[in-house]
C-alpha cells in the first residue's frame, strides 16, 4: 500500500519573524513579557541576576519573581537561571532581570543603579546591546520584595474562586476547559471544525481538563456523541478510533458498506487514562477502499470526500468521584496538588543552596505555578524538622538532602553509594541501549512458554473485564525504599511527611550539574505530564521519563462530604480492588444467608 501521511517538519531554529524599525526587541511594559519568544530549541530563558545571591532575604524574592514571570509569559518550555553576574548577551528568547537594592546593582553596573527615583519595577536598556532588562529595585530588600509583590500579587487567584480554564493559548488553541462536574460541550468548542476527508487517515484532536481530585479512572466512562458520515467507496473493515493521551481507549469498526450518516452516535471509553490536568483526545478514522487497495501506478488521488467529521459532535463527561490521594506525582503534575490549594507559604528546603541548586529550584518552581495557575507564596528558610507537619518541596543533589527526609520520601540510603561516583551524566550502559530491541522480543514471543501464557491471561483479563492481575494482589512492593540506577540523571519522589497531614517532595540527583539538568528536561512540555506514580527518574542518556507506580496511599478530602460523591470514591475504589469487593461480597452473602436462616428458623420452617 502507498503511503497515506505526508511529514512537514519545522526547523525552529530557521524559523522567525523578522521586524524592521529601530529596536524590535525593546519591552515597555510588563505585558510585553508574552512577547520574548523561543530559541532555536523551543526554549524561554529567564535570567535572574542577583548581585546579594547569598543574603537569605533575597531567596524569596527570587523565587516569586520566577514564578511570576513563568505565569506571564506562559511559553511551553521555560527555564530559570539564578546568578550574581550580568550574561555575556541576552539571546532569542531570553530575558535578564535584575534584582536587588539600588547600591547592590550600582555595583553590577553604573547603569543598573543609577536612578533612585525610578519606578520598583521597569525596563531599562542595556547601553551595551540596547536589549531590555526588567530590573526590580528598592533602597532597601524591604522595598525590593514589595516591588515584587507588586509585579506578583496581581497574577494571584484567591482559592475561594474556581477555575474554569486551563490557560495553554501560547501551544494550543483554545485555552483547554476544566471539567469540575459532569458536563456536555460541543466539538465546535473545543476548537474542532467540521472535516471533509478525502485521504485514508483522519487524525484530529481537543484537550480537556480534570481537577487534581479526579477519581475516576477505575469506573468512569467518557463519551463522544460523533456526527459523521462516510461514502459507499468505505468498506468494512475501517473504523473509527479514539485515544486518550495516546493510549487507545475505543475502536468503532465499520461494519456495513454503502455508505452511512451518523448521528450523535455514542462512543464510550474508559477514563483509565484521564490524569489531572490537561488530557489530550484524539479521534482518528481509518479508511480502507477498493482503490486504494489496488493503489494502480500513475493513478492520482480521489478528490471525492470519503469521510466527514462535524463539529456538532459533543464530547460528554458523567458525574465523577471528587477526593484527593497522596502521593501522586500525577496530581503535581497536572495541577501542582496538594500545593495549589495551601493558603500558608510553602517550605521549600534547600541546605546550602548555590547559583545551580536556586536555579533548578526557580524553574521547578515555575512549572509548578504554571500548572496551578497561580503564583504560591514560598517560604526559603524552612528546613525538615520545621516541616514535619506540612507539605514541603526538598531540592539539591544528594549530599544536601538529610537522611531522614530520603528514608521519609521511599529513597534508599544506598543512592548517596551508588552516585558517589558520578561526576556527571553516565552513559547508557549497552543493555540499556539494546532495551528496545529486547523489547520487541519480548513482545514477538510473549505468547510461549508458562509466563506467555500468565501475560496473555493478563491482557485477556485487561481487555475483558478492564482488569488485571495486578489488582487482585493485597499488597503491593512498590512502596520498599527505591534504588536508582547509576544512570539516573534526576530523582523525584513523593510522600507523607512524618506526621502523615501533608506531603513531602524531594527533587535530587547525585550532582548540581545534574540537578539543574535534570530539572530542565523535567519541565519540558513533552516530559512534565509524564511526572506520575510516587517515584519518577529522568534519564539523560536516553531521554527518557520512568516511573513507580504507587502502591499505598491516603484519601484527602477536597470536597464537601455528600452521600452522591461518597457513593462514586466507593464505587471506584471497589473497582481497583477487586479481591476486596469478592470478599465483601462473600461476607455479606453469608450474613444474608445466615440471618435468612435463622429468620425462617424462628417462623418454624428450618431448612
Amino acid at each position: 500500500q502507498s503511503t497515506y501521511e505526508l511529514w512537514t517538519e519545522v526547523d525552529p531554529s530557521k524559523t522567525y519573524l523578522s521586524f524592521t524599525g529601530d529596536n524590535p526587541r525593546r519591552l515597555k511594559k510588563l505585558d510585553d513579557i508574552r512577547a520574548i519568544g523561543v530559541d532555536g530549541t523551543g526554549r524561554t530563558a529567564f535570567n535572574i541576576v542577583v548581585p546579594a545571591i547569598d543574603r537569605t532575604q533575597a531567596t524569596a524574592p527570587m523565587l516569586h519573581t520566577a514564578q511570576g514571570l513563568a505565569i506571564l509569559a506562559n511559553m511551553p518550555n521555560q527555564t530559570v537561571t539564578v546568578s550574581s553576574t550580568l550574561p555575556a548577551e541576552q539571546s532569542p528568547g531570553a530575558l535578564t532581570v535584575l534584582l536587588g537594592t539600588d547600591e547592590e546593582l550600582q555595583s553590577l553596573a553604573p547603569w543598573a543603579g543609577d536612578s533612585r527615583t525610578a519606578p520598583g519595577v521597569a525596563f531599562v536598556d542595556d547601553p551595551a546591546n540596547g536589549s531590555s532588562i526588567l530590573r526590580f529595585r528598592g533602597a532597601d530588600w524591604q522595598s525590593v520584595t514589595n516591588a515584587v509583590a507588586g509585579f506578583v500579587d496581581p497574577l494571584k487567584r484567591d482559592l475561594s474562586v474556581p477555575r474554569t480554564f486551563i490557560s495553554t493559548q501560547t501551544w494550543r488553541s483554545p485555552d483547554v476547559p476544566l471539567f469540575i462536574s459532569s458536563s456536555r460541550v460541543k466539538l465546535s468548542e473545543l476548537g474542532v471544525d467540521t472535516k471533509n476527508f478525502t485521504g485514508r487517515r483522519l487524525r484530529t484532536e481537543f484537550a480537556i481538563g480534570v481537577p487534581s481530585d479526579f477519581y475516576a479512572n477505575e469506573y468512569g466512562k467518557a463519551t463522544i456523541l460523533l456526527d459523521a458520515a462516510y461514502s459507499e467507496d468505505v468498506l468494512p473493515g475501517s473504523q473509527i478510533n479514539i485515544y486518550v493521551n495516546d493510549n487507545i481507549a475505543a475502536t468503532l469498526p465499520i461494519t456495513t458498506s454503502g455508505g452511512e450518516i451518523l448521528r450523535h452516535f455514542p462512543i464510550s471509553f474508559t477514563m483509565r487514562h484521564f490524569r489531572p490536568g490537561v488530557n489530550l483526545i484524539t479521534i482518528e478514522a481509518a479508511l480502507t477502499t477498493k482503490t486504494d487497495s489496488i493503489c494502480a501506478p500513475g493513478s492520482n488521488a480521489s478528490s471525492t470526500t470519503r469521510f466527514a467529521l462535524f463539529d456538532s459532535s459533543e464530547f460528554v463527561i458523567p458525574s465523577f468521584a471528587r477526593i484527593g490521594t497522596l502521593p501522586n506525582l500525577a496530581g503535581l503534575s497536572g495541577t501542582s496538588f496538594p500545593y495549589n490549594r495551601s493558603s500558608k507559604p510553602l517550605p521549600v528546603v534547600m541546605n546550602n543552596a548555590g547559583e545551580k541548586s536556586l536555579s533548578a529550584a526557580a524553574t521547578l518552581l515555575a512549572r509548578m505555578a504554571v500548572a496551578a495557575g497561580r503564583p504560591m507564596e514560598v517560604d526559603p528558610r524552612a528546613t525538615a524538622n520545621s516541616a514535619m507537619n506540612s507539605n514541603a518541596l526538598f531540592i539539591g543533589a544528594i549530599p544536601q538532602i538529610e537522611s531522614s527526609v530520603l528514608t521519609q520520601t521511599g529513597i534508599s540510603e544506598n543512592t548517596r553509594t551508588i552516585w558517589s561516583a558520578v561526576k556527571g551524566n553516565v552513559e547508557p550502559a549497552p543493555e540499556e541501549n539494546t532495551q528496545s530491541d529486547f523489547n520487541e522480543w519480548r513482545e514477538r514471543l510473549s505468547g510461549r512458554g508458562w509466563r506467555g501464557q500468565i501475560s496473555s491471561f493478563d491482557d485477556w483479563l485487561n481487555r475483558t473485564f478492564n482488569i488485571s492481575l495486578a489488582s487482585l494482589m493485597t499488597s503491593d512492593e512498590s512502596d520498599a525504599p527505591y534504588t536508582p540506577e547509576p544512570a539516573a540523571t534526576l530523582l523525584v519522589a513523593q510522600r507523607p511527611n512524618p506526621n502523615g497531614d501533608g506531603v513531602w517532595t524531594v527533587a535530587t540527583s547525585a550532582t548540581d550539574d545534574n540537578l539543574i539538568e535534570g530539572v530542565r528536561a523535567l519541565t519540558r512540555q513533552d516530559h512534565w505530564p509524564e511526572l506520575q506514580g510516587h517515584i519518577s527518574i529522568y534519564k539523560a542518556g536516553t531521554d527518557e521519563m520512568q516511573m513507580v507506580p504507587v502502591g499505598n496511599y491516603t484519601f484527602v478530602q477536597s470536597q464537601p462530604l455528600s452521600f452522591s460523591n461518597m457513593r462514586l470514591v466507593i464505587a471506584n475504589w471497589l473497582s481497583g480492588n477487586i479481591l476486596w469487593f469478592s470478599l465483601i461480597l462473600v461476607v455479606l452473602a453469608s450474613v444474608l444467608g445466615i440471618a435468612t436462616s435463622r429468620m425462617l428458623a424462628n417462623l418454624g420452617r428450618r431448612i
